[in-house]
């Protein structure tokens, strides 16, 4: 299955849902309203924009979609942003999604920050920047592969660190 975009990175659904679909050669506009139990006509009115996505369907499509709770809110955010029927309704939804948006960036820079932390990891990459240890691993594939070993295994502790 091929990666997703992130949902975080679209403020209008329909964009998301054009670039989740345009991943997936395979899915089709049909399949995608047979799921949220729409008519493809409907299907392709709602994504060219000539029909509004209706609010009480967001979760519908978000599960369709394969969106996680996070996401979901997200997605259903910028469903409300665009049908709120009051300014003070629409400036909510909008910080909504913008908050979805800082939450997904927080998230990136977290797990940088875990992977920065790691002070093999600093020491190997200071080192990397100098000729010397590059002609010193380059001659010594032995060395290389312990590193490379070793950089594999910090990252792999890292990694089950962040999902305990």
């Amino acid at each position: 299955m091929p990666v997703s975009p992130s949902v975080f990175h679209y403020t209008d659904p329909r964009t998301y849902v054009r670039a989740w679909l345009a991943l997936r050669p395979r899915l089709s506009q049909r399949w995608l309203a047979r799921k949220v139990g729409s008519s493809p006509s409907r299907m392709s009115m709602i994504l060219s924009q000539q029909r509004m996505l209706p609010l009480e369907d967001a979760a519908t499509w978000a599960e369709a979609l394969g969106l996680d709770d996070q996401e979901s809110r997200h997605f259903e955010a910028m469903v409300a942003a665009e049908q709120a029927p009051t300014d003070a309704l629409r400036d909510e939804a909008r910080r909504s999604v913008r908050a979805g948006q800082d939450y997904a960036q927080a998230a990136q820079l977290d797990s940088a920050a875990s992977w920065l932390g790691s002070w093999v990891h600093l020491a190997i990459l200071v080192a990397a920047r100098h000729e010397a240890f590059r002609a010193l691993l380059d001659g010594a594939p032995a060395a290389k592969e312990r590193v490379l070993a070793l950089l594999d295994a910090r990252s792999r502790a890292n990694a089950e660190r962040r999902t305990v």
